[in-house]
């Protein structure tokens, strides 16, 4: 959905909204103002319990863990992470029942 200088740009300004800490990392609000703003959100196929439901799933993956990562916001691979997810579920499960 994004280029990787567009990826870039969208997550320094959506994690400077709300910074956590001393990282960049964006937390779930801004995740989801981002997802709608862009279209990803559209209700159909991808709905925001499911987005939110990714977000947990990153954040809770125990390989994450460490000092300079904000426990309720993402850092920059996680944010790959969550769109890749998001991206699956819009795009390739949602889209299976017609195949």
């Amino acid at each position: 959905f994004l280029n990787i200088s567009n990826r870039r740009a969208a997550f320094k300004f959506y994690s400077s909204m709300s910074p956590i800490g001393e990282v960049f990392s964006m937390p779930l609000n801004p995740y989801t103002e981002f997802m709608t703003q862009i279209g990803v959100i559209d209700g159909q196929d991808l709905k925001l319990h499911a987005v939110d439901k990714s977000f947990i799933a990153v954040k809770s993956n125990k390989e994450h863990k460490g000092k300079l990562n904000p426990e309720k916001a993402l850092l920059r691979g996680q944010f790959i992470e969550v769109l890749v997810r998001n991206a699956e579920e819009k795009y390739m499960i949602s889209n299976s029942k017609f195949l």
